[in-house]
């Protein structure tokens, strides 16, 4: 049947179906669009979340041992870089050195927590100690020197197998940093 034979019904008929068509692809098409928007949306708020969620980066800058004429204790001291790489500030509530060894092949941690103050004369140079709490800005950096104390009785003459810097945030997040080497001093400059 040609189109222009068609009786008037026929060709109301074949409009409508056309136009039903038109509506289903186009109705198609706009979800699939919305779909792609509301994914990057989604894609968007996450990674801005993301960034807001607490995090701590550290370096070592130098790490120093030395001990005081006559003492057994020795001082550990740590100058470290600290990052906040996220978009909200946060604060350094703890710092602790974790010594490992081992007591009759059981491995031993023990920690010791950041010294807060030293006696005079003990800290060599100009060493200027980190305070805690230690707030850190959102996308800031914060530098300086952790020391701790490290009693000679408290490995019992056994050698330490590992040294780890922990520091913990206000939100509980905590970054850990292995120690190798340490330059044996008995004068630390201030860098």
């Amino acid at each position: 049947m040609f189109i222009g034979s068609a009786s008037p019904s026929s060709l109301l008929e074949y409009a409508s179906v056309a136009i039903a068509v038109l509506s289903l692809v186009v109705s198609v098409g706009l979800g699939l669009r919305n779909q792609r928007i509301a994914r990057q949306a989604l894609e968007l708020a996450e990674r801005q979340e993301e960034r807001r969620v607490s995090r701590l980066v550290v370096h070592l800058n130098e790490s120093v041992a030395w001990r005081q004429a006559g003492e057994s204790t020795r001082v550990l001291g740590f100058h470290l870089l600290i990052t906040n790489p996220s978009d909200r500030a946060t604060s350094l509530v703890r710092a602790e050195l974790r010594l490992s060894y081992s007591v009759d092949g059981i491995v031993t941690t023990v920690k010791l927590d950041h010294a807060t103050s030293l006696a005079s004369g003990v800290v060599p140079g100009a060493v200027v100690l980190m305070e805690l709490p230690l707030v850190v800005g959102a996308n800031s950096a914060v530098s300086g020197w952790f020391l701790f104390r490290v009693a000679g009785i408290l490995t019992g003459g056994r050698p330490v197998e590992r040294y780890d810097v922990v520091l913990r945030d206000v939100h509980d997040v905590e970054e850990t940093l292995q120690v190798t080497l340490f330059r044996e001093t008995s004068d630390v400059k201030a860098t």
